[in-house]
């Protein structure tokens, strides 16, 4: 009986990227001329895992430029080869990396590579983003309130937060001539957002995180709050978001 499409389909996907025997191979597909079945597959995966690692390196920049060309290419191969293409959207593919790079032994010494893929995730993403209108403030008296404590809080697609160990903004800014940042205890917080098209990359003092952080995870502004023991200064706090276009809408 004659395989489906859908089978054939799966198969040749699967000779693809996890590269079977020789012998499997030559039973499913038919030579031409000097070339073998193996040949053809062969190219087919050649031109699969460079065409990912190409975009692994066009959206780590900053990873490839600490590591080298060389240890980077070599890495994103593994990782291709670990993690199958599931969109057809190059764009969707590497969401997965930092965790990759936190378990690899041969990443280990390099403890604040992850903290930069993950950075340099969420700026792709925050560049992706659906647009969204910038709320005006006026609007907040067209709620009908007379305490904003009740308020929740909508963010703009674009908005991620990000916490490290290390100075993850200082190394991800970092150029040929720049002066490498004390590694130890010196961490930092960041907000990443898209603000007119343009994606923001902001440090924040652990205040702001922790009640951005709050606000995120859907509690009322009031909630959120008193979670962070109220060592925020509210009125400043939401203009300030309001007009870097983070805030986009306020409910009851």
């Amino acid at each position: 009986m004659s395989k489906s499409l859908r089978s054939l389909q799966e198969g040749f996907a699967e000779d693809v990227i996890f590269s079977p025997s020789a012998d499997v191979v030559s039973n499913s597909y038919l030579p031409r001329g000097n070339f073998s079945g193996k040949d053809f597959i062969d190219v087919y995966r050649n031109n699969y895992v460079l065409s990912l690692t190409e975009a692994l390196a066009a959206s780590y920049s900053a990873v490839k430029r600490l590591v080298g060309e060389d240890f980077f290419f070599y890495i994103a191969k593994q990782f291709v080869q670990k993690t199958p293409l599931t969109s057809g959207y190059l764009t969707d593919f590497g969401d997965e990396f930092a965790d990759f790079l936190e378990t690899n032994e041969e990443c280990k010494e390099l403890s604040y590579l992850p903290c930069i893929a993950r950075l340099e995730r969420f700026y792709e993403k925050a560049y992706h983003s659906a647009e969204i209108p910038a709320y005006e403030i006026a609007n907040l008296a067209s709620l009908g309130i007379k305490d904003e404590s009740d308020l929740y809080i909508n963010f703009h697609p674009s908005v991620y937060l990000l916490e490290s160990s290390f100075p993850v903004v200082s190394i991800w800014l970092m150029d040929d001539q720049s002066e490498v940042p004390d590694l130890n205890n010196n961490p930092q917080k960041a907000i990443i957002y898209r603000r007119q098209y343009k994606v923001q990359v902001e440090l924040i003092n652990q205040d702001e995180f922790d009640l951005l952080g709050a606000l995120m995870e859907n509690n009322c502004l009031n909630q959120a709050y008193a979670l962070t023991n109220e060592k925020v200064d509210l009125q400043p706090f939401l203009a300030k978001y309001i007009e870097r276009q983070v805030f986009v809408d306020f409910y009851i």
